[in-house]
């Protein structure tokens, strides 16, 4: 690898690092989105998860416009990506802006998927989310967001409407994978 000049990193561990960085705050915003959930600041919370979710498209670019070797960010990234999600569910759950019984369900959905994942990664398989895993993923992002907003504007009932959308996201997280089983 080249340097960028003489004991300096190569650009490229540059954006390695800036690509890994930005995935691990994202994983670090989970527990600092629930904290301020537990301190009643939710508008806040909602504009830290906005943030958290945009750098999963961020990261990704970042390490494929500098060309960084993608076998970190395909480990870290779905990993730090439910830990936001896990985090941000429990705080939900836990103070009550949305139904409990689809919280748990999302992050016991969540904990057999890393699970699973992880498996299949030490046994050199790769399993990346199809067509409507990622409907599914973009879906619970929405519904988290929307869960997290919860105050009242344009008299829309936003619980409701997370509540809905956060359905769908369970029923397509589910559907995708007896879908890719039944046409095996």
């Amino acid at each position: 690898m080249q340097r960028a000049n003489a004991g300096g990193p190569a650009i490229a561990d540059l954006a390695l690092n800036l690509a890994t960085a930005i995935t691990l705050a994202r994983a670090a915003c989970g527990p600092v989105v629930a904290a301020i959930v537990a301190s009643g600041e939710h508008r806040v919370a909602f504009w830290l998860f906005l943030v958290a979710i945009a750098s999963d498209f961020v990261d990704g670019w970042v390490a494929r416009a500098t060309g960084s070797p993608p076998w970190l960010g395909a480990w870290l990234d779905p990993l730090c990506d439910k830990a936001l999600t896990m985090c941000t569910w429990g705080a939900i759950v836990a103070y009550d802006l949305g139904p409990s019984w689809l919280g748990l369900s999302m992050i016991l959905r969540d904990t057999i998927v890393i699970a699973l994942w992880v498996f299949f990664r030490l046994k050199g398989r790769r399993v990346d989310a199809d067509e409507w895993g990622q409907i599914a993923v973009a879906y619970e992002g929405t519904a988290l967001a929307i869960l997290l907003f919860h105050d009242p504007w344009l008299e829309v009932r936003w619980p409701l409407v997370g509540t809905v959308i956060g359905i769908l996201a369970l029923t397509l997280s589910i559907a995708g994978p007896v879908r890719a089983l039944s046409r095996r």
